[in-house]
């Protein structure tokens, strides 16, 4: 009787896998319990310090030098490789030294932590400006502008290397700025107000010829046009002989250059 009990315990667990009676039954229970026993055992995880203890120090040595080396590699990855965006190129300096070609827009490589790319924009850029002239009938027009340009990808590097700040203020402004005095000069203000268009056309002229090949001036737009005159009639021949003066010696200065 006493050895039937065991057969009536697992009976019941041989029922829940099935049900199979009798000693096979038996025999059965004790091979499913042994095996789940050595999953249990497998499937949960021995702790670091387990580990650790188990492992020689020639082991750990080499995990650690696997860990170092794997922390390099990502470093020397991430400080070897560039992107330049699209509407940009780039300007690769190493240890000072600027490189005569720009780096196209993608990804690239480069020489770990002795080369930088510098990224430089070449899309149209829209600067507002403002312009103070003065008529051939004495009177002060002033300008509220708009001026259109761009960088072209081949002075990119030169214009790194020679030109700091804003370039808008800089290069472009003062030329639109002497450019747009060079023809109201010759016009009255009416003539101004009236023949925008014309006053426009020649001012970008001028100012594309000025500023030469290293920019690009798409377009300038006259916003507004305001004026004021200057002086009571005794005064507008002093007036007009400054304002001739100041032309000519503009016009002295661009044969200079």
């Amino acid at each position: 009787s006493r050895a039937a009990l065991p057969c009536q315990g697992y009976s019941l667990n041989c029922k829940r896998l099935g049900g199979f009676p009798g000693s096979f039954g038996i025999l059965t229970g004790w091979a499913f319990l042994g095996a789940f026993n050595c999953l249990v055992s497998l499937a949960v995880p021995t702790t670091v310090a387990s580990v650790a203890h188990n492992m020689s120090p020639q082991a750990i040595a080499r995990l650690a030098g696997v860990a170092i080396l794997i922390f390099i590699v990502i470093i020397m990855a991430a400080s070897g490789t560039y992107v330049i965006h699209p509407g940009h190129r780039g300007v690769e300096v190493t240890m000072g030294k600027v490189s005569e070609a720009f780096k196209p827009e993608g990804f690239g490589l480069k020489v770990p932590f002795i080369t930088a790319v510098y990224p430089t924009s070449i899309r149209q850029q829209t600067a507002e400006d403002k312009a103070e002239c003065y008529s051939a009938d004495l009177q002060q027009i002033i300008m509220q502008l708009q001026v259109l340009f761009r960088i072209p990808e081949g002075s990119v590097v030169k214009l790194f290397q020679g030109y700091d700040g804003d370039l808008f203020a800089s290069l472009i402004s003062p030329r639109v700025q002497e450019a747009l005095k060079e023809v109201t000069a010759l016009q009255s203000a009416e003539q101004i107000v009236k023949n925008r268009d014309q006053i426009k056309t020649r001012a970008l002229e001028l100012t594309r010829q000025k500023v030469g090949p290293v920019l690009v001036v798409e377009d300038i737009v006259i916003d507004r046009v305001h004026k004021d005159f200057i002086g009571d009639p005794p005064q507008k021949g002093l007036v007009r002989k400054i304002v001739w003066v100041k032309i000519g010696r503009e016009h002295h200065r661009e044969l200079k250059r």
